[in-house]
C-alpha cells in the first residue's frame, strides 16, 4: 500500500483487502464485516474493505450472515491483507 502511506499521492490507508467467495478469487463478497483489533470495516460492492485510521493488529475476523465467523489463526505482521493473500489463498467466505 505504498501509495497510501504518509507522503503518498493518495489518502492514508491503515488496513485494506478484498473478500472473495473462494480462495481462488472470482466473485467479490459485498457486505461482509471485517474486524481487526479495534477497527470494524464492511466490504463495498467490490468486496473491498479499508481503514482510514490506525488499527491494532490482532487476528482478523471475517463474517457475513448466515456464514459463521472466520478468524485468522495468527496475528498479521502488517495490514496490507492482499499483500499476503494472493491467488490461491484469497480471503474468502464459504
Amino acid at each position: 500500500m505504498n501509495c497510501h502511506n504518509a507522503g503518498g499521492d493518495s489518502p492514508r490507508i491503515y488496513a485494506a483487502g478484498t473478500i472473495y467467495a473462494t480462495a481462488a478469487g472470482g466473485t467479490a463478497v459485498a457486505g461482509a464485516t471485517v474486524k481487526i483489533g479495534n477497527t470494524t470495516m464492511v466490504t463495498d460492492r467490490g468486496g473491498t474493505f479499508y481503514a482510514t485510521s490506525a488499527v491494532t493488529l490482532s487476528p482478523p475476523t471475517v463474517s457475513k450472515c448466515p456464514n459463521a465467523d472466520q478468524t485468522m489463526s495468527t496475528t498479521p505482521t502488517n495490514a496490507d491483507c492482499n499483500g499476503c493473500h494472493k491467488s490461491g489463498s484469497r480471503i474468502h467466505l464459504p
